[in-house]
């Protein structure tokens, strides 16, 4: 049987003031969507995940993210300038 990730499947997550205030997307609930490997450590000096590339709407670069280990999100300084070109507020939706 297929990884969840490999059959093209797509999870909604809800934009929190949080991920606005420190430029992170949570992906609580959907671990099982991403492959293992690319789980990493809370803090990237205590090991890295395997990267993951989201590619944001409307920007034109693609940064490599692993999921933060205890609080399971994506974390970059990306997702700031994409949360304010597309006008992105707390409780929206931002993957689908």
């Amino acid at each position: 049987m297929c990884e969840p990730w490999r059959r093209g499947r797509r999870r909604t997550g809800r934009v929190t003031q949080g991920g606005l205030d420190n430029d992170y997307l949570s992906r609580a609930g959907h671990l099982g969507f991403f492959p293992a490997d690319a789980r990493g450590a809370a803090n990237a000096k205590d090991g890295e995940g395997m990267p993951l590339i989201p590619h944001l709407m409307g920007l034109l670069e693609t940064v490599g993210t692993d999921i933060a280990g205890s609080q399971p999100s994506f974390v970059a300084a990306t997702w700031q300038r994409f949360f304010a070109d597309h006008g992105i507020h707390a409780g929206d939706a931002a993957i689908r």
